[in-house]
């Protein structure tokens, strides 16, 4: 398989395999031109593209390196779910002197700069305007003296608005992976979210004082009305959240306020579980 991928030279190569549990679709192996690894987002979604359009299954569980990976295709929208991610962090302080000579950019360039991976690790590279992302090129002399050997020598370079909404600009460089520069990097955009998030003042409040205990919905039954027309949560994710909670789906043709427009499916389904709930009362 890795022969293979290196004279296909593409950025990814997947082999889809008869799976190891029995709970998943199928066992996914990807590869760059140099190594396989142990998850990438977008070859996780392409392999479930192709496989859509073989067959009239639309939801996929995919065995990778990293565990199930859960695809689901609704028409020509497809969502990424990664239920644990174990994601990985180091103390080690990347080498930003040497960083920026390796991107052919002044030192003053990066503002701040942190190692985060889930199932890839990367360098995180924050610069101080989507400009500076868009002059960077790779010197791989320099990069191989001054990044090679660190927690990770693939640089995720970016810059941006980290508004709620607001968009991130990024490249990525992966050249021990054989692949100097890729053009859509779906693991490092899930690491970067992640670390964003723990690196946030708001992280540590949020998980500050007395544990709430265990989920309501572990012990309680669940109803959820799905609009099917929902543009602003997509139904495969509003599907995804309700089976997860074990949650009884009543579906209405509606957009997102459903139980404005449906008031009467609304009703209905209250009525249901108050009904559903007063018979298992003893």
């Amino acid at each position: 398989m890795q022969q293979l991928a290196w004279e296909f030279n593409f950025s990814e190569t997947t082999f889809v395999l008869p799976p190891s549990d029995p709970s998943c679709t199928c066992r996914v192996r990807i590869f760059t031109p140099r190594q396989e690894l142990p998850f990438a987002g977008h070859p996780t979604v392409g392999t479930a593209a192709v496989l859509a359009s073989l067959s009239d299954d639309k939801q996929f569980v995919f065995e990778e390196g990293i565990g199930p990976v859960r695809v689901d295709v609704d028409g020509e929208s497809m969502r990424l779910y990664l239920d644990s991610p174990r994601y990985e962090s180091s103390s080690e302080a990347p080498p930003t002197a040497e960083i920026a000579r390796a991107l052919s950019l002044p030192d003053d360039a990066i503002s701040d700069s942190w190692y985060g991976g889930i199932g890839l690790k990367f360098g995180f590279v924050r610069l101080a305007s989507p400009e500076l992302v868009d002059r960077a090129v790779l010197d791989k002399d320099a990069w191989a003296s001054g990044v090679v050997g660190t927690w990770s020598a693939e640089l995720y370079v970016f810059a941006g608005d980290f508004r709620d909404g607001a968009r991130v600009h990024a490249r990525s460089f992966a050249p021990a992976l054989g692949v100097d520069e890729d053009p859509a990097t779906g693991s490092a955009c899930a690491s970067l979210a992640a670390s964003l998030a723990q690196r946030s003042p708001y992280a540590a409040a949020a998980f500050a004082g007395t544990p709430s205990g265990a989920p309501a919905w572990k012990t309680l039954p669940c109803w959820y009305l799905l609009g099917t027309q929902d543009k602003a949560i997509p139904s495969a994710l509003q599907r995804f959240m309700a089976e997860r909670v074990g949650a009884t789906i009543v579906k209405v043709p509606a957009s997102h306020v459903s139980f404005v427009s449906q008031p009467e499916a609304a009703t209905q389904l209250i009525l249901q579980a108050v009904e559903a709930t007063a018979a298992a009362q003893p």
